[in-house]
């Protein structure tokens, strides 16, 4: 038997793995970028900068659409059951989890050369 919650929780402690991988990587560059003025007139960090901004709200804008999109298609005066919470959850968090798992794949496989 197939419990959703279950399913959710493997897929948090997924994106939760990513996230680390990816602050792990970003965190330095913003450090030296803030300490090091010769470091933010490189133009691989702007590159990681912007691209981590740009990324970020592209991926929330899309899940907050996707989220009101599925939250409206629900019944009018019908409290949801905990299944079609979760379901809206997951798919509201598609864009971000595919985020996370595109950036955490390319750091991985960038050599660690800065």
């Amino acid at each position: 038997m197939y419990n959703p919650l279950i399913g959710a929780y493997f897929r948090y402690c997924k994106m939760v793995t990513e996230t680390v991988v990816v602050l792990n990587h970003r965190l330095p560059i913003l450090n030296n970028m803030a300490s090091n003025p010769f470091a933010a007139y490189n133009p691989l960090n702007r590159l990681e900068v912007n691209r981590m901004v740009g990324e970020k709200m592209l991926a929330f804008g899309q899940a907050n659409l996707v989220m009101a999109m599925n939250v409206m298609q629900l019944p009018y005066g019908k409290t949801p059951s905990a299944c079609e919470i979760l379901r809206i959850q997951q798919k509201a968090l598609g864009p971000v989890s595919r985020a996370l798992t595109a950036n955490a794949r390319r750091i991985r496989r960038t050599p660690k050369s800065r």
